[in-house]
C-alpha cells in the first residue's frame, strides 16, 4: 500500500509540472468548458462536476479518491466528511459508497452513513478481545454505544470473528452477550456454592442481580448434575426441598383422603393440578378447591345408596370435609352419578347437594292430590275452568293458522271469558247481555287504579284477547304445604323444600290439568240448544245493543278531541259492537259452542266459515267492520245483516232518542237516590256500583260518565283508560272547584297506582276516603243539561 502511494506522489508531481510549463498554443477557460460541455453532450464524455464547477472528475477517478481517503482515515469515514474533502455532491459519494460496498466483496461495509473497510473490523475486534478478557463479559450493547456503530453490524463482525481474533463465545441463552471460558467456570463454582446453601425455593432473578451470572450457566449445572435441584419456571428448588414437600403431600393425603391447592400453595407449589397430575394421574377425583381419592368417592356412593333404599334424601355438605366447597361437591355428585346408572336413574340432585330419591318426590306429590280436588270444584263454580278450557277449544279451531295467529286466538278465548264484553253499555231499555257486558267492564276500570292487583285482574285493553294458561299453586304455596306436611320439615335445608316446589310444579300443574278436565267434562252435561238463545231473545237483545250504539256514537260525536273520539269509537267497535256479531254468529251456528262464552275474531272467523253459505258472506262483511274506523260503516253493514237474517231492526227517530237520553238520566239519578236492588240497564248498574263501591278509581270514573251525561245530554262509553282526557273535555262546563275536585282525585288515583311505600300508600287512601262523597255529590247535584225541541 506504501508503495501505490509513492505512485500518487510522482504523478501529481509530473501533473504540476505540466501545468506549469508554457506551450505554444493555449485554449482559454471559456474554450474548455464549451469543448467539455459538447463532449458530454454527444456522451463521448462522463465526468462528474466539483461542488464549485471548477474541476471534472471522472466516475473511477472518485471512486479512487474515496478508497484513499478511507484508508488514510484508518478504515471508517462518514460520507459527509467525503463530501467536504472531495468537494463532490452528497448523491455522487452516496452512489460509489454502495458501488464500493458491493463490489469489495465484504472488505468494505457502509454502514449508517459511514464506510467501514476490513481492517477497521479487525482492529475492532482485537479491542473487543482485550476488554473481554479483561472482564470476562461483554453485550452487544455496550459496544454499540462504543463504537457508534449499529447493533446488528457489531454482531456480525464479532460472530465472525469469535474463537479466532476474539477468545469467547456467545451465551446460549442470548446470542448478544458474549463470555470466556473463564468467566464461565468462576461464576459455575460461584453458583455452585451459593446454590448448594439454598434449602428452600428461590426467585432466580434475586440470585441473578446480585451476583450477575447467566440463567444458562444454572441450566448447565443441572444438566450436569453439579446442582441437586430444578427449575420451575423462574424459582430454583432444592432437592432436599423438593423430597421435604413430596413426604409431606403423601402423609397428608393418606391421612385425610384428599389434597387441597391452597395447602399446596403454600408449600411452594404454583401450579397444585399440575402437579397432582404428574404424581398421581387419574387416582385423584380433581375438583376446584381441592383433589379427592377413592375414599371419599366410596363414602358418597354408599350415603346415594342409603337415601335409595330408604326413599328419602340426603346432603352431602356435612358428610364431606369441609375444605370442600359447595361445587366441589356438586362436582363430585355429578361424576359419581355419571358413572354409576343404578345411582342416577332412581334420584335426582337439588340445591346442588342434595340427592333425593324419586321414590320420595313421589310420595310428596301424592301430598297435593286432596287439594287438587278441592281446587278443582271451586275453580268450577267460580267459571274458572269454562274460560280456561274455552280457550283450549278455540286453539283447535285455529289449527290451519300459523303460530302466531293460533297463539293470538288462545289469548282472546280467556277475555272471552267476561261474560258480555262490554255488550249493551248504553241507555234506556239496555238489558241481557248489555248489562251482563258492561258490568264487567266497569270492573276493568276498577282494577286498573287498584295496585298490588291480582295477576287475574285485566285492564281495559282495545285488543280482545289475554292469555291464561291453567294452574294449580305457586312455588310458594307448594313451599307452604310441604313445611307443614313433609316429615321433619324444619330440619330440612332453608332452600330444599322450595327447590322441590320448583321441581314438582310442573308435574303438579299437569295432574291439575287431568283433574280439573275431569271435573268439567263430567259437570258440562248442557246441550248446545241450552246454550243458545230463543230467535226473540236474540232480536230483542241485538235492537236493544244497536240503540245504545247509536246513542253511544252520537255521544263520541261531541267530542272536540280527534284522536279521543279515534279510540272510544274504536273501543266501541270492540265492545258493543263485537256483542253484536258473537250473538248473531252464536245463534245462527250449527257448531258446538257450549264451552266457548263469548268468541273472539279467531274463533269467529272459524264459526263464520262453517255457517250457512246464505248468511256466511254478509256475516263475514259485518264482522270485517268491527276493524273499520267509523261506527257508521258497522250500522249500515248491520242493517244489510240483518234483513238476511230476517230480524226486525228497529231505528231510533227522534222523539225516541230524546226519551232515552231522559230515561237514562232520569234511571241513573233514581238508582243512586233509592240503591235499589235490582237495576235493568246498564247506566243503573253504574249507579248502583257507584253508591257501594269503595274504591276510588271506579267512583271517580262513574262521576265522569254521569257528569258528561248532565252537561251533554248525551251517553258515553268509556273505560277507565279514558278518565283524565274526559275531565279535561269537561272542564270549560265545570266550576273551578269542581274541576280542581276531578283533577286531583285523578292524580292521587294515579299515585295510588305507581306508590311502594306504604305510609305514601295509606296517606293516599285517606285522601282519596275524604274525597268520594264530595265525587259522588258532585255527579248527582249537577242539573242536567234542557233539551231543544226540534
Amino acid at each position: 500500500m506504501a508503495t501505490d502511494w509513492e505512485e500518487v506522489k510522482r504523478l501529481a508531481a509530473d501533473f504540476q509540472r505540466t501545468q506549469l510549463s508554457e506551450t505554444l498554443l493555449r485554449l482559454s477557460e471559456r474554450n474548455c468548458v464549451e469543448i467539455v460541455k459538447r463532449l458530454i453532450e454527444m456522451k463521448l464524455l462522463d465526468v462528474i462536476f466539483t461542488n464549485d464547477g471548477k474541476e471534472y472528475i471522472t466516475e473511477e477517478h472518485l471512486l479512487r479518491e474515496i478508497e484513499d481517503e478511507l484508508f488514510a482515515s484508518g478504515g471508517r469515514i462518514s460520507l459527509s466528511d467525503l463530501v467536504s474533502t472531495l468537494n463532490v455532491d452528497y448523491i455522487q459519494i452516496e452512489a460509489k459508497a454502495n458501488h464500493l460496498s458491493r463490489t469489495s466483496a465484504g472488505d468494505v461495509s457502509l454502514v449508517l452513513g459511514q464506510l467501514v473497510s476490513r481492517q477497521y473490523k479487525d482492529s475492532m475486534a482485537q479491542e473487543v478481545d482485550l476488554k473481554l478478557q479483561e472482564s470476562g463479559i461483554i453485550t452487544i450493547a455496550e459496544l454499540t454505544k462504543q463504537y457508534d456503530l449499529s447493533a446488528d453490524f457489531i454482531d456480525s463482525v464479532i460472530t465472525e470473528r469469535l474463537g479466532t481474533l476474539i477468545k469467547g463465545k456467545a451465551d446460549a441463552n442470548d446470542s448478544r452477550i458474549i463470555v470466556t471460558n473463564d468467566y464461565i467456570s468462576q461464576y459455575q463454582s460461584k453458583i455452585t456454592g451459593v446454590l448448594s446453601a439454598v434449602t428452600r425455593p428461590v426467585p432466580l432473578n434475586t440470585i441473578i442481580n446480585r451476583y450477575k451470572f447467566s440463567e444458562s450457566i444454572v441450566n448447565d449445572l443441572i444438566a450436569t448434575k453439579r446442582l441437586s435441584g430444578s427449575l420451575s419456571g423462574r424459582t430454583y428448588i432444592p432437592e432436599i426441598y423438593a423430597k421435604t414437600q413430596l413426604e409431606y403431600v403423601e402423609n397428608f393425603y393418606k391421612l385425610n383422603g384428599y389434597l387441597d391447592y391452597s395447602t399446596l400453595s403454600r408449600l411452594g407449589i404454583s401450579n397444585a393440578q399440575t402437579y397432582l397430575h404428574k404424581r398421581y394421574g387419574d387416582e385423584l377425583c380433581y375438583l376446584n378447591t381441592c383433589a379427592v381419592g377413592q375414599m371419599l368417592n366410596f363414602q358418597v356412593e354408599s350415603s346415594i345408596e342409603e337415601c335409595i333404599l330408604n326413599n328419602s334424601w340426603v346432603d352431602l355438605v356435612p358428610v364431606m370435609p369441609t375444605i370442600l366447597s359447595e361445587s366441589d361437591v356438586n362436582i363430585l355428585i355429578t361424576k359419581t352419578l355419571e358413572q354409576n346408572k343404578n345411582l342416577s336413574d332412581p334420584t335426582i340432585v337439588l340445591c346442588d347437594t342434595i340427592v333425593v330419591s324419586k321414590a320420595f318426590i313421589t310420595k310428596i306429590e301424592e301430598i297435593f292430590i286432596p287439594l287438587m280436588n278441592k281446587k278443582a270444584d271451586e275453580d268450577l263454580k267460580s267459571g274458572l275452568l269454562l274460560s280456561l278450557f274455552a280457550a283450549q277449544k278455540a286453539a283447535k279451531l285455529d289449527t290451519g293458522a300459523d303460530d302466531k295467529k293460533s297463539d293470538s286466538g288462545a289469548k282472546g278465548a280467556k277475555k272471552g271469558n267476561k261474560k258480555g264484553g262490554g255488550g249493551g253499555g248504553g241507555g234506556g231499555g239496555g238489558g241481557g247481555a248489555g248489562s251482563q257486558g258492561r258490568e264487567v267492564k266497569t270492573k276493568a276500570v276498577k282494577k286498573k287504579y287498584k295496585p298490588g292487583a291480582k295477576q287475574t285482574a285485566r285492564e281495559d285493553s282495545d285488543d280482545e284477547s289475554t292469555h291464561n294458561e291453567i294452574s294449580f299453586k305457586t312455588n310458594d304455596e307448594v313451599t307452604e304445604v310441604l313445611e307443614k306436611n313433609v316429615a321433619n320439615a324444619d330440619e330440612c335445608p332453608p332452600e330444599f323444600l322450595r327447590n322441590i316446589a320448583v321441581y314438582i310444579r310442573g308435574s303438579l300443574r299437569e295432574k291439575y290439568e287431568t283433574i280439573a278436565r275431569n271435573v268439567f267434562i263430567a259437570s258440562a252435561s248442557a246441550s248446545t240448544a241450552k246454550a243458545k238463545k230463543s230467535f226473540s231473545d236474540v232480536q230483542k237483545s241485538i235492537n236493544q245493543i244497536y240503540g245504545n250504539i247509536l246513542m253511544f256514537d252520537r255521544g263520541i260525536k261531541v267530542l272536540t278531541n280527534e284522536e279521543l273520539q279515534t279510540q272510544l269509537t274504536k273501543y266501541l267497535l270492540r265492545s258493543l259492537c263485537s256483542e253484536v256479531v258473537n250473538q248473531l254468529i252464536i245463534h245462527f251456528t250449527s257448531e258446538d259452542i257450549s264451552s266457548i262464552a263469548t268468541p273472539v275474531h279467531s274463533v269467529r272467523v272459524k264459526l263464520i266459515s262453517k255457517l250457512d253459505p246464505n248468511l256466511k258472506e254478509c256475516i263475514q262483511r259485518l264482522n270485517t267492520t268491527l276493524n273499520a274506523k267509523s261506527v257508521d260503516d258497522f250500522c249500515g253493514e248491520l242493517e244489510s245483516t240483518a234483513i238476511k237474517c230476517e230480524i226486525m231492526l228497529k231505528k231510533l227517530d227522534k222523539k225516541r232518542e230524546r226519551v232515552v237520553v231522559s230515561e237514562h238520566k232520569q234511571s241513573l239519578i233514581q238508582q243512586l237516590n233509592e240503591s235499589a236492588d235490582s237495576a235493568l240497564t246498564l247506566n243503573l248498574a253504574f249507579i248502583q256500583q257507584l253508591n257501594e263501591s269503595a274504591d276510588s278509581a271506579l267512583t271517580l270514573n262513574l262521576a265522569v260518565l254521569l257528569l258528561f251525561h248532565s252537561h251533554h245530554n248525551e251517553m258515553i262509553h268509556a273505560s277507565g283508560k279514558f278518565v283524565p282526557q274526559l275531565i279535561s273535555f269537561l272542564r270549560p262546563g265545570l266550576e273551578s272547584s269542581v274541576f280542581a275536585l276531578l283533577h286531583t282525585a285523578q292524580e292521587l288515583v294515579i299515585k295510588q297506582l305507581t306508590a311502594k311505600d306504604s305510609d305514601e300508600i295509606e296517606s293516599i287512601e285517606r285522601q282519596l276516603t275524604e274525597m268520594i262523597p264530595k265525587i259522588k255529590e258532585t255527579a248527582l247535584a249537577v242539573p242536567p243539561k234542557k233539551q231543544t225541541s226540534e
